[in-house]
């Protein structure tokens, strides 16, 4: 009986901990985007970090670009979308000393 109280205590408290985490991308401005249409740093570091950017060239020119991007551009504790069309994340500055 203690172990299943114990398991389920856990359980609960690991279900609620996510939930406060889902939460967390509600606090993101929806008001506004950082659109940049041409892929260089220099128009990626005009967006805020932590603010949504869509990042949506003419062409990409390979398939593993949004990929590529996402990885350098986009906070992964959020949701990141990602098509043949561009990318739409929450925008991170953390990773730009990674680019050359």
């Amino acid at each position: 009986m203690k172990k299943s109280l114990i398991l389920i205590f856990t359980a609960l408290t690991v279900l609620i901990a996510g939930c406060d985490k889902m939460k967390s991308d509600t606090n993101i401005d929806q008001s506004d985007v950082c659109v940049v249409s041409k892929i260089n740093k220099d128009e990626i570091q005009k967006c805020t970090s932590g603010k949504l950017i869509f990042i949506s060239p003419q062409t990409w020119g390979s398939e593993k670009v949004p990929i590529e991007l996402s990885a350098f551009f986009c906070d992964t504790n959020h949701q990141i979308i990602y098509n043949n069309s561009g990318v739409l994340c929450v925008y991170t500055d953390k990773r730009m000393h990674k680019i050359k």
